[in-house]
């Protein structure tokens, strides 16, 4: 993340206007994006599918009648309550919108030092 937020804030502040130096923070831009979506994707889709399983065993009990009692036991004793894998340091679950607002909050950074930036250079 520290990545794409560097490589994305030199892009939109660089004093350079070359072609070639916009070509190269452009593709690392893409690298970074890139990477930061082959870790939270998967690891959205897992959590996302594990919710779906437990959902599907938590209802099987339901869907025999017959041995309800005994399904049911099972899977209490079997399926406990887990929370998710993949989490941010067992604070926040991986999701989809985690890589919103993930975005979100290096863009509103960026704009920030940005700005932070430009106003030191006015008052020198």
């Amino acid at each position: 993340m520290a990545g794409l937020f560097w490589t994305g804030f030199s892009l939109a502040f660089s004093l350079k206007n070359d072609y070639q130096s916009y070509a190269c923070l452009f593709g690392a831009t893409l690298f970074y994006s890139c990477v930061l979506l082959l870790v939270f994707l998967p690891a959205a889709v897992a959590n996302q599918s594990a919710e779906d399983a437990k959902d599907v065993i938590i209802s099987l009990p339901g869907w025999f009648p017959q041995h309800y009692n005994e399904l049911k036991i099972y899977v209490r004793k079997k399926f406990k309550q887990r929370k998710s894998k993949f989490t941010l340091w067992k604070i926040y679950k991986i999701d989809k919108s985690l890589i919103i607002s993930t975005l979100g909050t290096l863009l509103s950074y960026g704009f920030l030092i940005g700005t932070l930036g430009t106003v030191q250079n006015t008052n020198t």
